[in-house]
């Protein structure tokens, strides 16, 4: 392990934090929203790109920049790209050239979208 500063620590030099990692499972796993606020440079970023690159069974990660957004749109425009650019997603749309008309129009003409009852 390398003691590794200013950027994402990932792999062999991410210092394993277990306790951590299963709150923020279990924390999904019961559908609740997760905030991770600490100081500048503890490695908050890192022990996201860790869960990223172990998911738990069955959930997928996608990692999303959205510093850039302005407005929900382009938000959940990126969200959905990120999500249907998952290899198993992909593969599946494929398979179906209709269901894969019917994303891309989809992603396209995205205007608004509800979650739990609230639009976006």
């Amino acid at each position: 392990m390398r003691n590794i500063v200013g950027q994402v620590v990932r792999g062999d030099d991410f210092f394993r934090r277990p306790e951590d990692s299963g709150r923020i499972w279990r924390a999904i796993e019961t559908g609740s929203h997760i905030v991770i606020s600490a100081p500048r440079r503890v490695g908050k970023t890192s022990l996201l790109f860790h869960l990223l690159d172990h998911p738990k069974a069955p959930y997928h990660c996608v990692y999303v920049t959205t510093e850039s957004v302005n407005d929900e749109n382009e938000y959940f425009k990126r969200l959905l790209k990120a999500v249907l650019d998952i290899e198993w997603v992909s593969t599946t749309l494929k398979a179906s050239h209709t269901a894969s008309n019917v994303f891309g129009k989809m992603l396209n003409k995205l205007k608004s979208v509800s979650i739990l009852g609230e639009w976006y």
